[in-house]
């Protein structure tokens, strides 16, 4: 039996979709976590398919079987007690893992008030459902890029300090 067009074709198609599922889950991640290294940002190491959360999930777990201390408001603890220790253990920013997808924490506030008031035209926000956009519109909180700088530009003089005392008293 001689292999005919069809079956090569098959099996160069095999061979893509294998190669590119491999790169996407193994060599990707990788290769995202030594980028991230070189630069100082570590994290929980990644795990083939399911990235940091088996460990997640133990830690919420543990986190979910103590009771909820109610003097206190700090509910981290148990609601993402993994940021807190990955935030100890590894340092204010660091990398985590959505099965192969890469997810960066930062819980150093001064350097997320200088991401997002530096450089606004990098940080976009997620799109809303269609469904839901005819309901909250697109003021400024949900305007992303120059239609965001527009309207806040409209908008900012109404909540200066002085504005916001004389309707408050």
């Amino acid at each position: 039996m001689e292999p005919n067009m069809g079956q090569a074709l098959a099996a160069v198609l095999i061979l893509l979709v294998t190669t590119r599922a491999l790169w996407y889950l193994l060599w990707r991640p990788y290769a995202v976590a030594r980028w991230f290294g070189r630069q100082g940002i570590q994290g929980p190491p990644y795990r083939f398919l399911v990235g940091s959360l088996p460990e997640c999930q133990t830690m919420l777990v543990a986190g979910r079987a103590k009771a909820l201390d109610t003097s206190s408001h700090d509910c981290i603890t148990t609601v993402q007690p993994f940021f807190r220790k990955w935030a100890s253990q590894y340092g204010k920013t660091f990398l985590y893992w959505l099965g192969p997808t890469p997810a960066l924490c930062c819980t150093d506030m001064e350097l997320v008030k200088q991401m997002f008031s530096d450089r606004t035209d990098v940080f976009q926000k997620e799109y809303l459902n269609p469904s839901l956009d005819s309901i909250l519109g697109n003021g400024v909180i949900f305007a992303n890029g120059d239609d965001w700088k527009r309207r806040r530009k409209f908008v900012h003089p109404t909540f200066n300090q002085e504005t916001i005392k004389v309707t408050t008293y």
